[in-house]
């Protein structure tokens, strides 16, 4: 793992803190036995050998009619570095600095840098989807069936911002080459599609006048009426996707809003953040792509599928290259936990991306070794077959054929 930086601007207005240099700050700092595992001071900095962890001071020039003093913290570090940072900063809170400014969070960086590519891609999941499902099924205006004013209102006001596919000029007329009108609208937006909205777009008007216009003196038709209104009312969530309502869909949807726009602004993050999101994200990835396949009726290879539902772990020099070594020493581990609790198979697909992936390692590369490993014997890689019918597709898996103890090292 590459080395993280992580740096505060630690500011004393008022002369209130006990530190006045940076031999004072790492004395202090090294005093906390919550925050270290095997500290100790060398030369001008900290360094903890188990954490891994280096930190240095420095104190900075400023005007001494607004400070008293102020120092810049620096660290730098590995995967400890992650839950290193709050009890640092609370502590040098407690040290009764005035304001603490983070300058530098590359956990912060890493997290949001691994999650966006995800979030695009899940984005485009669900517009795809969207589109398909409502033009094959409401029409060629279907966008006029489903969308809000609100909508309307943003078509309108980013209409320049894609000209690529949208201006054309066509015997002196300018025509749109594609309708865009679903790439104008958020993230956000196309959740609502799903959960809030009702094609149709009844507002509270369409439904006094519908109200209005009830025959209450013929039973029958009040009774078509009222249901039928009743269904034009439904969000579209009720009406077409109900699917979508038992994964919870609008919970965690609002939940990666909320964490696309964090990611969106370059907002600090934990490493709690980043799991639930990837859980929501997995989740909605596989379920989306399962929805567009049977949308299209549409039959993949293992290759094109998992182009999807991989995608939160998309090939990347920002992910690691697993080695044969590593790769083995996995599979063991799923191979054994397999085997122990009787599970029928292991999941080709989902221990490159589940297992491996989420672990930060590239996908291209682990295939690489899983075929290298099957053509020198040991492994096979084979479709699965359920005789119970309890699996509707038939996955590729892998079994491991002879023993892999020649090829890792134990962790």
């Amino acid at each position: 793992m590459p080395k993280q930086h992580f740096e505060i601007l630690c500011i004393d207005s008022r002369g209130n803190c006990v530190i006045k240099n940076t031999e004072n700050l790492l004395n202090r700092l090294l005093g906390n036995g919550i925050i270290w595992k095997k500290a100790e001071l060398k030369n001008n900095h900290i360094h903890d050998a188990k954490l891994n962890i280096k930190l240095t001071g420095k104190v900075l020039e400023n005007n001494p009619d607004t400070a008293n003093m102020s120092i810049i913290v620096k660290v730098e570090g590995e995967e400890n570095l992650e839950s290193f940072r709050f009890p640092l900063v609370k502590h040098l809170k407690d040290e009764k600095f005035d304001f603490l400014y983070i300058l530098t969070d590359d956990v912060s960086k890493d997290i949001c840098e691994k999650l966006y590519p995800a979030i695009n891609e899940i984005e485009n999941l669900l517009r795809k989807y969207l589109t398909t499902f409502f033009a094959t099924r409401l029409g060629p205006k279907w966008w006029e069936d489903i969308a809000v004013e609100e909508f309307n209102k943003k078509v309108r006001d980013r209409r320049n911002n894609e000209t690529y596919f949208s201006k054309h000029v066509v015997n002196g007329r300018e025509e749109n080459l594609v309708d865009t009108k679903s790439f104008l609208i958020d993230f956000k937006d196309l959740g609502e599609i799903i959960y809030r909205v009702s094609a149709g777009n009844l507002n509270s008007t369409d439904i006094t006048r519908q109200i209005e216009k009830l025959d209450e003196n013929d039973i029958t038709s009040l009774a078509k009426s009222v249901t039928s209104l009743k269904n034009d009312i439904k969000t579209n969530i009720k009406k077409y996707f109900p699917e979508f309502e038992k994964i919870e869909f609008q919970e965690k949807w609002e939940f990666l809003y909320q964490i696309r726009n964090r990611v969106a602004h370059n907002s600090l993050m934990a490493k709690s953040d980043f799991d639930k999101a990837i859980d929501y994200i997995s989740e909605i990835t596989t379920f989306l792509t399962k929805q567009n396949e049977e949308l299209s009726n549409l039959q993949f290879d293992p290759d094109e599928v998992a182009t999807y539902q991989e995608n939160i772990v998309k090939l990347s020099s920002k992910y690691a290259k697993i080695t044969k070594s590593e790769l083995a020493w996995e599979l063991y581990k799923m191979d054994d936990y397999t085997r122990k609790n009787r599970r029928p198979f292991i999941g080709l697909k989902y221990f490159v991306a589940d297992i491996l992936g989420i672990k930060g390692y590239d996908i291209g590369t682990s295939y690489d070794i899983i075929n290298e490993l099957k053509n020198d014997g040991y492994i096979d890689i084979y479709q699965y077959v359920d005789s119970t019918g309890q699996h509707s597709s038939q996955p590729n898996a892998i079994k491991v054929l002879k023993s892999l103890n020649d090829l890792y090292e134990r962790e």
